[in-house]
């Protein structure tokens, strides 16, 4: 008996040391998904994503829905503003548009070959619910000068052809993008109230729809840098307020 009741208190004693030795499980993850992001505080992330290409000799190549194979050996891309837009509506093109006081008018250019994020902020939020983000890709100058908003060099295949058509194509026109928010989540990492929203953006479906060989160097980079934006998949991440 003794010997059993000895054996039964060692084992409980066991159980509680294991117990107490398992990792807290973040309080967030009790919580349901945000349904809104209102936050009082936030920055932005600028992700990039390659799927759907493979890199070779330095080239990110990929193929288009309308059969072009497409190498990718550099592409620049800026950006000069961003903000959230408020789920009442966006009036980005009336007269009388107030800009969010969630902008940041910062110059940023993005080597989208290298992959590496860039997170720009902090900015204010006013506590509504966002619904967008309004993004300004405008001109940016180079090291030599010269104002542009994205340059693309690599070259492309025509479906059928064995040809390949080398091309440096340089966008000097600045062009607005209005991606919509998605799906949010808790973060114990964050502070109470701050929001981390990330544009993570495909390259490698920017070219999709595109006629190659029937647009000018100038087309071709406008149509992929916008496409390029506007289907960015905008996650983002809140800090529990309680």
């Amino acid at each position: 008996m003794r010997r059993w009741a000895a054996a039964t208190s060692l084992t409980i004693t066991v159980l509680l040391a294991s117990a107490c030795e398992q990792p807290a499980i973040p309080e967030a993850e009790h919580l349901e998904p945000p349904t809104a992001l209102a936050a009082s505080e936030l920055e932005y992330v600028l992700a990039v994503d390659w799927s759907g290409a493979t890199f070779v000799d330095g080239v990110f190549q990929f193929e288009t829905d309308l059969g072009y194979v497409v190498g990718v050996e550099q592409w620049t891309q800026s950006s000069t503003a961003i903000e959230l837009v408020v789920c009442e509506g966006f009036r980005g093109h009336s007269g009388n548009y107030t800009p969010d006081v969630s902008r940041l008018n910062e110059e940023v250019v993005q080597e989208l070959t290298e992959g590496e994020p860039i997170t720009q902020g902090p900015a204010p939020g006013d506590g509504r619910d966002y619904c967008d983000v309004y993004q300004v890709l405008g001109a940016t100058e180079d090291e030599d000068g010269e104002a542009r908003v994205a340059t693309i060099k690599g070259w492309y295949r025509p479906p059928g052809s064995s040809e390949i058509v080398p091309f440096e194509a340089i966008n000097t026109v600045p062009l607005t993008v209005l991606p919509p928010l998605g799906e949010g989540a808790w973060d114990d990492r964050l502070a109470p109230g701050f929001a981390s929203v990330e544009l993570l953006r495909f390259p490698s479906r920017a070219f999709d729809g595109l006629e190659l060989d029937s647009l000018s160097p100038l087309e071709l980079s406008f149509f992929a840098a916008e496409q390029l934006s506007q289907d960015a998949s905008v996650t983002w991440r809140l800090g529990p307020t309680g």
